[in-house]
């Protein structure tokens, strides 16, 4: 949250910097992005703080989440509500972006009562509806043509996972907050057009789905949720075979997960491991809990918790005389963030990107998923699920993974659990 809070340019009205990065001779500096900058970023880090917000009680800075929400309405200004970045004074929709502006609009509608943002919401996904092909579970190019929208919404057809299929997860978070039977029509429709596509019945990935790793893994717990939400019991069969088959060549078995499918690189990328711990958490409360909650602990400890940055001794310098917001306290602004790590650093080389919003918001939707797993109750009692230190609602938690089997229930438990990940 500090991180995120504190990635506003000064220099330029407080608009949000995209990330950290390290130019070639070493200098740190924030940079800006345009395709998905400020319609991208915007939604995000809303959805970063009010995750947090959510979970601890807590609130972020006042001026932080009032410029972030200055910026995201004012980029779903026009007509259609879609967000939009600007090239040579034209508008652009950038179809990677709506699953970041819906996950905004959502919690600024769910912790603030936002009339605005429901507004936004609900122009969105009208603006959708007219360009979704109904039956083969696309949005279609040729239909924004039709509307005379093809140059404004310039890729509605990217591969599905970059575009509607990452929508899914946040198309049931607005319809369950809502009530809104358009946001589960654009859900189902966009599900099925995924599951046909992008998978196939033994669980690999298909040249059309694309090459974007995060965009899969997003749409994989989307598609999961929704699965579960509908209690399709075939389709949930056949996303487990995908994390079998299909992730499991794209991932180590400790949680790193590399970017690009393609590629034969180390670099990694945390968006995709806060995706599949999401992932595994539902698996874990549908079947199997000791099977993936000790998956689920695995990614934690072996991939997320060591992946974020908590030092830049040693390869970020400070810069002594910044010449602009861009360079000023680097070096301490960039600690708490998560970016592209490779399976034993955080950088893949001596110039590669140190850390990015987006990318440490995907990392506290799984912290903040896991930490509410910790400890779970249902009418058949409680169960310990995952070793981490928490004050949970029934009762505190210690954790001492550094001490042999050291795991205590401090205080307001009853004596006994059910079994978890633990084996208690």
């Amino acid at each position: 949250r500090r991180y995120v809070c504190r990635m506003l340019d000064g220099d330029r009205d407080g608009e949000p910097f995209f990330g950290i990065g390290l130019d070639a001779d070493g200098r740190p500096r924030r940079h800006h992005a345009v395709h998905i900058g400020i319609p991208h970023v915007t939604g995000r880090a809303l959805d970063c703080l009010f995750q947090i917000e959510n979970l601890l009680g807590e609130r972020a800075d006042a001026e932080a989440e009032e410029t972030y929400i200055r910026y995201l309405f004012g980029c779903c200004d026009l007509e259609d509500y879609l967000p939009v970045y600007y090239e040579n004074g034209m508008p652009i929709v950038e179809f990677h972006n709506l699953r970041e502006c819906l996950e905004g609009l959502y919690w600024l509608i769910r912790l603030r009562g936002s009339g605005r943002a429901r507004k936004v919401a609900e122009g969105m996904l009208s603006s959708l509806a007219r360009i979704t092909d109904w039956e083969e579970g696309v949005m279609s190019r040729q239909l924004a043509i039709g509307l005379g929208k093809g140059e404004k919404y310039r890729n509605p057809h990217h591969p599905i996972p970059l575009a509607s299929g990452r929508l899914i997860g946040p198309l049931l978070w607005y319809y369950r907050l809502t009530g809104s039977t358009l946001a589960l029509r654009l859900a189902d429709c966009y599900a099925g057009g995924a599951m046909r596509v992008c998978y196939t019945e033994d669980g690999r990935f298909t040249d059309r789905g694309g090459n974007h790793v995060h965009s899969h893994t997003s749409t994989l717990s989307g598609l999961l949720e929704y699965a579960l939400f509908t209690g399709d019991e075939g389709m949930l069969e056949r996303l487990e075979r995908v994390y079998r088959n299909g992730l499991a060549e794209n991932m180590a078995s400790y949680g790193w997960i590399k970017e690009q499918l393609w590629l034969e690189t180390d670099q990694g990328e945390v968006n995709q491991i806060g995706d599949i711990l999401q992932f595994q958490l539902m698996m874990a409360a549908h079947r199997e809990p000791d099977i993936w909650y000790a998956r689920a602990e695995a990614f934690m400890r072996g991939g997320m918790l060591p992946s974020q940055v908590l030092s830049t001794d040693g390869y970020m310098r400070v810069v002594e005389n910044p010449r602009g917001d861009f360079e000023r306290e680097l070096h301490d602004i960039a600690i708490g963030g998560f970016g592209f790590p490779t399976p034993t650093a955080h950088l893949q080389t001596p110039h590669s990107a140190v850390n990015t919003i987006d990318i440490t918001q995907g990392a506290v939707q799984g912290i903040c998923r896991v930490t509410r797993h910790i400890v779970t109750g249902d009418r058949d009692g409680l169960r310990w699920n995952l070793f981490f230190s928490w004050d949970t609602p029934y009762g505190t938690v210690e954790s001492r993974p550094a001490l042999p089997g050291q795991a205590t229930c401090a205080s307001g438990f009853p004596r006994t659990f059910g079994r978890g990940a633990s084996g208690f």
